[in-house]
């Protein structure tokens, strides 16, 4: 897989899964919609499932302020418990948006309940919660549990985006990532380097967001800034992935020299992991390809499967650099090159391999189209 975010790090420069239980201590109207909405029901469909009148359900769309009464507040609870993971991401990045949109005047305050809110569907202990929420409220207080959970928020918001998408993530992601700059700026000691972690890992997701909503030049700027603070950091792998797409980001606008340098670059990053090499060389195999080259985009190949046979386990800031993904990869360079069957074979068997909710996400969508443009090519 392959933001600009205002705010200040280190008051220095300007910054551009699974979900568990989402906790609703008191339902409105505008929450019982976005359930209706996440689990996909017509009015009359999550009327019926939740045995309510049809009314109901239409008053609590008009009236989005509106407190239901407490037996449909216990109905709601339950239709919340018994929905699916996919339902309850996609019912947390709906109340996450509604948070980021409450008020303009109080960006740290929406900010901050932003990331509330995304506490309550990945961290699911009560009183994990209230740590996190006291520490961004004073950073000063900042321990090396509430890095752990605000690293969990992530990790469950990149994998909520293969479910719902970027659209509905990324002002979300954006309040919360303001909340966390304004924390790392205003905290010491020696839990600092973890959120600045934290922060450089959050900064690329971001970016990768802007990336799929092509929006490039504040995707550039996310990964720019990124760059600087896993250096900072001394981390190469964080470093390499952003320096990487950048490489992915000037190879989807058809800058393949562009592509070139900055692959090239996260190739030469000392600490690169394993499975960033592998996804770097094909991405440098690809960009050979459009630029012709079909000699070097060979070579490249064939040192990329040699790279993925005893790449490992990708770490979790690249969760999906996995040996199915990997071998879809190959597919697009073999593509690039007109091996068209031999394409075909490395896309279908990669998707196939996929965790499920990879397999029906946005970003897929681009191998099964290059896998129908190979399947029609003659032998």
């Amino acid at each position: 897989m392959s933001s600009r975010q205002s705010g200040v790090w280190t008051g220095e420069r300007g910054l551009p899964g699974r979900c568990s239980v989402q906790v609703i201590a008191q339902w409105t109207g505008a929450h019982a919609d976005a359930l209706r909405h996440s689990m996909r029901m017509s009015n009359e469909s999550f009327a019926g499932y939740l045995g309510v009148a049809p009314r109901t359900v239409a008053n609590w769309r008009k009236f989005p302020e509106v407190v239901p009464q407490p037996d449909k507040q216990a109905i709601l609870d339950t239709a919340l418990n018994k929905a699916s993971d996919a339902e309850k991401a996609r019912f947390a990045a709906h109340v996450s948006e509604m948070s980021s949109r409450e008020t303009d005047e109080a960006p740290v305050p929406v900010a901050v309940d932003a990331m509330t809110q995304s506490l309550a569907a990945m961290v699911p202990n009560p009183d994990e919660r209230a740590r996190v929420h006291g520490v961004l409220h004073m950073p000063s207080r900042l321990d090396a549990a509430t890095v752990t959970n605000l690293g969990q928020v992530l990790y469950g918001q990149r994998h909520a985006e293969d479910t719902i998408g970027p659209s509905m993530l990324i002002d979300p992601m954006k309040a919360q990532l303001e909340t966390l700059i304004t924390a790392l700026r205003e905290t010491s000691g020696p839990n600092k380097a973890g959120l600045l972690h934290l922060v450089t890992d959050w900064t690329t997701f971001v970016g990768w967001l802007h990336t799929a909503l092509k929006e490039y030049p504040e995707a550039d700027k996310a990964f720019a800034t990124a760059e600087e603070m896993a250096d900072e950091l001394e981390d190469g792998i964080l470093a390499s992935t952003a320096t990487s797409f950048r490489g992915y980001l000037a190879l989807l606008q058809g800058r393949y020299r562009a592509a070139i340098r900055a692959t090239a670059a996260a190739l030469g990053t000392p600490g690169a992991h394993p499975t960033q090499i592998a996804y770097d060389t094909l991405q440098f195999a690809q960009s050979y390809a459009a630029l012709g080259d079909f000699r070097e985009t060979e070579k490249l190949l064939h040192r990329a499967s040699d790279i993925v046979t005893g790449a490992g386990e990708p770490p979790r800031s690249v969760y999906w650099y996995t040996e199915p993904f990997l071998r879809m990869n190959i597919g697009l360079a073999q593509h690039a090159i007109g091996r068209y069957r031999d394409a075909a074979d490395s896309i279908t068997s990669g998707i196939a391999e996929l965790p499920a909710d990879q397999q029906n996400s946005d970003w897929v969508n681009d191998y099964r189209q290059v896998l129908g443009q190979s399947a029609e090519q003659p032998e």
